[in-house]
């Protein structure tokens, strides 16, 4: 099993640093890409941005590491910054072309990055101009770079795409909704990064904290370890001022019941154990769960088939990943373990 660093998105998915800390196990798109993940505090990153995950690659590959595992919201500027490479490796290979063919060299640069630009000869210090000044400026503003200096700030953005690249990454592993959804995003990560190999999710993700009411812990009375008295009494997470009372559409309620079968919905300390997920907020992704178990050792027993196998848990609060897998089986999500959750992961390789 591969021993593979974490780039996390602290901001945006703030329980997943925790929970890679108390599940190490990541499965691969098959047994063999199963990886043990480490988390550094350099790689929680708080509001990540490109360039910070570049960064983190790059001490990745000095430290020798050439597979990686990026947990983060997905993102489509890699494709930009992409373009933006390439388009500046052909202005360095114009530059260096005999000054009578650098004029044929810019006008074809320009057709292809904006067809139609070019009408008759252009001169060299007006292509020049038009691609800094225009195209370039253009595609910082699409990757929200500000403060009068956009496009110095997207070249030295291309410059580190570039150290990544040759780098020469054999896998990045990305844990983002939807990203393996979009062929052409994965595609365009993979020629961001240089990596021989991106996988990522083809449906939404997760990561939330469980801490499961057990009808053997002595501090609590029986009313209060059951899932219905924990919602009349606080209305879910999202009136109990977990979410900042958000209503509506913001608070969609996923009764995920995992468990045995014939536990009726009304008495929720079953002989087993069950967990319901809530979407508590969708801009950000915010989750909310409950979870409820006759005694510890169910909960244990459910944590070590579903998350990890023979885990350090042995009871209290604990971190779930999971992989929104509606009308792909019985169940709304996948656990780890879960043969669904690896189903949903796609990979692109390098062509």
């Amino acid at each position: 099993m591969t021993v593979v660093r974490a780039v996390i998105d602290k901001t945006g998915l703030p329980e997943a640093a925790s929970y890679y800390r108390m599940f190490q196990h990541e499965p691969g798109r098959t047994s063999d890409d199963d990886m043990t993940v480490t988390v550094d505090s350099a790689d929680e990153l708080r509001h990540i941005t490109m360039e910070a995950v570049l960064d983190r690659m790059q001490a990745a590959a000095q430290a020798g590491e050439r597979e990686l595992l990026v947990v983060a919201h997905g993102e489509p500027e890699g494709f930009i910054v992409s373009r933006a490479g390439a388009a500046l490796s052909r202005r360095v290979t114009i530059r260096a072309r005999p000054a009578s063919e650098q004029v044929a060299a810019w006008g074809e640069l320009i057709e292809e990055l904006a067809p139609g630009t070019v009408r008759g000869a252009i001169a060299v210090p007006d292509a020049e101009r038009w691609f800094e000044h225009t195209w370039l400026a253009a595609q910082a503003h699409a990757l929200r770079l500000h403060g009068g200096h956009e496009t110095q700030v997207l070249e030295r953005l291309v410059d580190k795409m570039n150290r990544v690249r040759h780098a020469q990454f054999q896998r990045v592993e990305v844990r983002a909704c939807n990203i393996g959804a979009n062929v052409e995003a994965l595609r365009a990560l993979c020629q961001f990064w240089g990596a021989r190999r991106v996988c990522a999710p083809n449906v939404g993700t997760f990561y939330v904290s469980v801490h499961p009411f057990v009808r053997e812990s002595p501090q609590e009375s029986e009313r209060q370890r059951t899932l219905a008295h924990w919602e009349r009494t606080f209305g879910g997470p999202v009136l109990g001022g977990l979410y900042r009372h958000q209503v509506g559409p913001a608070a969609r309620h996923f009764d995920v019941f995992v468990g045995p079968s014939n536990v009726p919905v009304g008495f929720l300390i079953p002989e087993g154990f069950r967990i319901r997920v809530w979407e508590t907020s969708r801009h950000p992704h915010r989750y909310a769960s409950q979870a409820a178990a006759a005694r510890w050792w169910f909960v244990k027993a459910w944590v070590n088939q579903n998350i990890t196998p023979n885990a350090h848990y042995e009871r209290g609060t604990f971190l779930l990943a999971g992989m929104w897998t509606f009308g792909r089986g019985p169940d709304p999500f996948a656990a780890p373990l879960d043969p669904a959750y690896r189903g949903v992961l796609v990979c692109q390789e390098q062509a």
